[in-house]
C-alpha cells in the first residue's frame, strides 16, 4: 500500500478511523519529502517570517491563515508554526485547494 503520512498518522489523531497506525502498519520506506512554504498576499506588510510573527503578536487572533481543511497536514503545520512562534492566528478552513489561494491576473 502507498499512503501519505497525513492519511495514516494524522487522521487517527483527529477522528475515528477504525485502525491504529502503529499496530496495524509498518513503514518500510520513505519515498519523498515535501517542502512547505509560507506565502502571504502582497497587501500584507511583511516580507520575512519574523515580520509575520511580529504582526501576529501585535494583533493576536486578527491575522488569518487558510488551509485545505480542518485537521489536514497544512492546518496542523500552521498550528505548530503559531505554537513555536508564540502567536495566535485565526484558521480559515477551506474545502480543499486551490480555494485559499487568491486568483492572480495571468502573466504575459
Amino acid at each position: 500500500m502507498l499512503a501519505s503520512a497525513s492519511g495514516i498518522v494524522t487522521n487517527p489523531a483527529v477522528r475515528e478511523t477504525g485502525f491504529d497506525p502503529i499496530r496495524d502498519f509498518r513503514a518500510i520506506s520513505k519515498l519523498t519529502a515535501n517542502p512547505y512554504v509560507r506565502v502571504t498576499t502582497p497587501s500584507l506588510p511583511v516580507t520575512l517570517v519574523r515580520d509575520l510573527l511580529a504582526l501576529a503578536k501585535a494583533k493576536p487572533g486578527q491575522v488569518t491563515y487558510g488551509s485545505s481543511g480542518v485537521g489536514g497536514v497544512l492546518h496542523l503545520a500552521s498550528e505548530l508554526f503559531c505554537f513555536l512562534g508564540g502567536v495566535q492566528m485565526t484558521h480559515v478552513p477551506y474545502k480543499g485547494w486551490p480555494k485559499p489561494i487568491p486568483r492572480s491576473p495571468p502573466r504575459r
